[in-house]
């Protein structure tokens, strides 16, 4: 195992973005994660239910590489972002994609509706 320092620059410098263990927890936005399983139900064909937080993409939901292309897709346009190829190999389960969003996208974590 890499000391944190090591391994955070080598995430950032070689995935395009930092895990920061201590600030990434295994808590996830409610909000984001049920975008990220309608997005994935609607794409993989997949009851909303039956997409758990750790759903393993292609494992447990049967995504295949087009698959995944799409779903890589259909995130960044739902949240407004570009996911790099290298990041978007790291995300393995529901909540990896979850996570990630909070962290590289801010705005998707304090979105305000506004009437």
């Amino acid at each position: 195992m890499l000391p944190s320092k090591i391994q955070s620059f080598v995430e950032h410098y070689l995935f395009g973005y930092t895990v920061e263990k201590s600030k990434m927890s295994n808590v996830v936005s409610t909000e984001i994660l049920e975008k990220v399983k309608t997005i994935v139900s609607g794409h993989l064909g997949k009851p909303v239910e039956e997409i758990k937080q750790e759903s393993s993409i292609t494992g447990d939901l049967g995504a295949d590489s087009l698959d995944i292309v799409e779903l890589i897709m259909a995130l960044e346009q739902e949240f407004h972002c570009e996911i790099p190829d290298e990041a978007a190999e790291t995300l393995k389960t529901i909540q990896d994609v979850v996570l990630y969003v909070q962290n590289k996208v801010p705005a998707a974590t304090s979105e305000k509706t506004a009437h």
